[in-house]
């Protein structure tokens, strides 16, 4: 003998069914705007999530241009300004008159302040340790005094000794500054 299922069985699977054909109940404009509304909220989510992920990306780039893009572009234009510096501080040693001497002594004054200004920006963007921005600075400031003796020395007529105070003491110098931006540049990348 077969056994009969249970009455409330047939019920809640009847009513399930019931539900599915309720779908097929429906008027088509009504179906057709369901779907429409969400077509547009999954548009709306996938759009918000989006947007969420885009804000993220452009704060990673900022970050990206604020420290090692600029950091490594200061280090690069304080190093090339060093090296015009020290060219023309040759030049200065090796001028024939006054005018060449302040032609020079003239180049070198414009490279120092924008190294100057590079420094600042290293100062501020940097997010190593600061200590190594400030003795580098200082290492850059310290030549100041050793170019102003090349220079008097030239305009006093002593070129042999401007020659090898800039080759000496003047070249030290400079390498001195040299590492301390290489050991930055490291960092930045």
């Amino acid at each position: 003998m077969r056994q009969q299922p249970h009455p409330l069985a047939i019920s809640s699977h009847n009513s399930q069914v019931a539900k599915i054909f309720m779908l097929n109940n429906i008027k088509l404009g009504v179906k057709l705007g369901l779907g429409f509304g969400l077509s547009v909220l999954i548009t709306i989510i996938v759009g918000w999530v989006a947007s969420s992920y885009l804000q993220e990306l452009s704060a990673l780039t900022g970050k990206l241009y604020r420290h090692p893009f600029t950091v490594s572009v200061s280090v690069l234009e304080i190093q090339g300004a060093v090296t015009r510096m020290h060219r023309s501080m040759k030049d200065v040693a090796l001028a024939k008159d006054a005018e060449q001497l302040d032609k020079a002594a003239a180049a070198v004054a414009q490279d120092e302040a924008g190294t100057l200004k590079f420094f600042d920006t290293l100062q501020e963007r940097f997010l190593g340790d600061k200590s190594d921005i400030i003795k580098a600075r200082q290492l850059f400031v310290d030549w100041k005094p050793i170019r102003e003796e090349v220079i008097a020395l030239m305009r006093a007529g002593k070129q042999a000794e401007a020659a090898q105070i800039t080759k000496t003491r003047g070249a030290a110098q400079i390498q001195g500054v040299y590492e301390s931006l290489e050991k930055i540049k490291t960092f930045s990348l």
